[in-house]
């Protein structure tokens, strides 16, 4: 998980605020963090020493979102986290007046079985699609990520 965005080779910084007209928000990643858009819907995000990875997907409207989080844990994050396990959530609230549903989990990576701590988040945006941040850090350097990552998700903030 950690390595497969090192590998990719067209990486953007993120140094400032960005918007997503489509979804009509805006975030700002934390300087330093590389960026590659993986296809129109799915951009993935890491930290300059790949210490914490993740990725920003917009899913429509029309689909539910807990059907997709379901999806994305099958099809993305179990076959790197097989032994991934709820450690809290579903909590709902809102960041920045976004209607916010999360989760946490923790497992071991099968590449190196070392421990890792991941959150989830569902937040309804304002164009009526979804946006879902997830974000893994590796459990050794969580306390070390903790300020960057929380800044993060109170950036997100919508847009009109």
């Amino acid at each position: 998980m950690f390595a497969s965005l090192a590998l990719l080779s067209s990486v953007a910084l993120a140094d400032k605020a960005t918007t997503d007209a489509d979804l009509k928000v805006s975030y700002e990643l934390p300087a330093g963090w590389k960026t590659v858009r993986q296809d129109p819907t799915v951009l993935a995000v890491a930290d300059s020493t790949d210490e914490v990875t993740g990725w920003l997907i917009s899913v429509d409207a029309k689909n539910d979102p807990e059907a997709a989080i379901k999806q994305i844990d099958q099809l993305l994050l179990l076959p790197k986290i097989p032994d991934l396990k709820r450690t809290m959530g579903p909590a709902s609230g809102k960041i920045n007046g976004l209607d916010a549903v999360h989760f946490k989990a923790e497992g071991k990576l099968k590449e190196g079985n070392e421990p890792v701590r991941l959150g989830e988040m569902v937040l309804k945006t304002p164009s009526g699609k979804y946006l879902i941040v997830i974000l893994a850090t590796k459990a050794k350097t969580f306390d070390k990520h903790r300020t960057e990552v929380n800044a993060f998700i109170n950036s997100i903030k919508p847009v009109k």
